[in-house]
């Protein structure tokens, strides 16, 4: 038993070094890639153990070959769907830009508009206002107390039991 496992091992031995020789010149000079793995396998009556060894090497090499090139295609994919992703960002980003320079443009419009308006007329003499407008004060012409709004003067009065103003002439 021992002789055959000796002569078994001592055959592939001998196969492996030839087959490493005969190329060994070339190894010196060059370095060469390997595409596909290839093995040889001379099998007598009953398959020996080292052949579930060498079919497993096989598949193991085609594995990784396999391995690397998905994740060289997945790497790509991964970078072209960033690049689509920042190319997405940078249009939206001057969508916005856009959008706040549109914005701005209709506030300076609008701000412009107001700007041209005439100011509003004092209403006529006569007339009733529940609320004066902001910056009023307080003045005594005459012995009677109005409420001044810029030009405009304004006495106190009861319609009911709510207070109004009347726009006057003092």
């Amino acid at each position: 038993m021992m002789n055959k496992l000796f002569k078994s091992f001592a055959l592939a031995a001998g196969v492996f070094t030839m087959i490493f020789l005969m190329d060994f010149p070339k190894m010196i000079l060059s370095a060469n890639f390997f595409n596909e793995a290839e093995a040889v396998v001379i099998v007598r009556a009953r398959p020996a153990v080292g052949v579930a060894v060498v079919t497993a090497a096989v598949v193991t090499t085609a594995v990784v070959a396999s391995s690397s090139a998905n994740a060289n295609a997945a790497a790509q994919a991964n970078a072209n769907a960033a690049a689509q992703a920042n190319q997405a960002a940078a249009q939206a980003n001057q969508a916005a830009a856009q959008a706040n320079q549109s914005a701005a443009q209709a506030n300076q419009a609008a701000a412009q508009a107001k700007a041209q308006q005439p100011p509003p007329s004092a209403p006529a003499v006569g007339s009733i206002v529940t609320t004066l407008p902001a910056g009023c004060t307080q003045t005594k012409l005459n012995k009677v107390d109005y409420m001044r709004c810029g030009t405009t003067y304004y006495k106190p009065a009861m319609v009911g039991d709510k207070v109004v103003f009347v726009v006057s002439q003092p």
